[in-house]
């Protein structure tokens, strides 16, 4: 198997990007918060539900848009049938944003990177996780969660329960988590069980590792989110 050699990670937020009558400018245009989230809290936030989600958005208390083929379809305050080839808008809030769909009018949305460049492979993304800072890099450490866009002092500084995945030089993949420890000993602690490449997942109570059945090291609560490695 060839050695992973991969570069050092730039940071690549992804926004999407919704519009009427398909101008693509403000203020015919802005960004949601979300994809197939439920919104928690009472904030304002603008939503976006398609097909994954399920059959209807199962929401009230805001305008819902119904978008069917690039058209709105219907406009309503209560849980929105979520059309198979289509979406929904949610908005809390965010009432001038909302004032630009009526019934009839054209409206799309794109998922676009901050940074203005190509989606590259993001493009034939079909699932995604959440991750970094990178720790290992060609067989060196290489924490800079600064460089890479994290202000959290969790994720900066802070000492707490860590999970990382790396690949050894031959390609086989090492998966761990820990009780507590900062990212930097993260890095040494993957770097020295032979970790060629590696990135931090989540920390604090979210890190947890399950196998064969029980926790080897249990989260702090309950989790939406996994990676998953499966016998085949």
């Amino acid at each position: 198997m060839p050695r992973p050699r991969l570069r050092r990670p730039r940071s690549a937020g992804l926004q999407t990007c919704t519009a009427c009558t398909r101008r693509w400018r403000w203020p015919d245009n802005w960004y949601a918060y979300w994809i197939n989230r439920y919104p928690s809290g009472t904030n304002d936030t603008i939503t976006i539900f398609t097909p994954e989600w399920g059959e209807r958005t199962g929401l009230s208390g805001g305008p819902q848009v119904q978008v069917a083929d690039g058209v709105v379809t219907a406009i309503q305050n209560t849980a929105t049938i979520i059309p198979r080839h289509g979406y929904v808008v949610y908005f809390r809030g965010e009432a001038k944003a909302a004032s630009h769909f009526a019934v009839g009018r054209k409206a799309e949305y794109r998922v676009v990177r901050s940074d203005g460049a190509p989606l590259g492979a993001f493009a034939s993304a079909r699932e995604a996780i959440g991750c970094g800072p990178r720790l290992v890099t060609n067989g060196r450490t290489t924490v800079d969660p600064a460089a890479e866009g994290f202000r959290d002092p969790k994720i900066l500084y802070a000492l707490a329960a860590r999970s990382a995945v790396g690949l050894t030089r031959d390609g086989t993949t090492m998966i761990l988590a820990t009780s507590g420890g900062t990212t930097r000993q993260m890095a040494d602690v993957m770097l020295g069980l032979g970790a060629y490449q590696a990135m931090a997942f989540d920390g604090g109570a979210s890190a947890g590792l399950w196998f064969e059945g029980r926790y080897v090291t249990e989260p702090g609560r309950l989790l939406n989110n996994a990676l998953l490695v499966l016998r085949r």
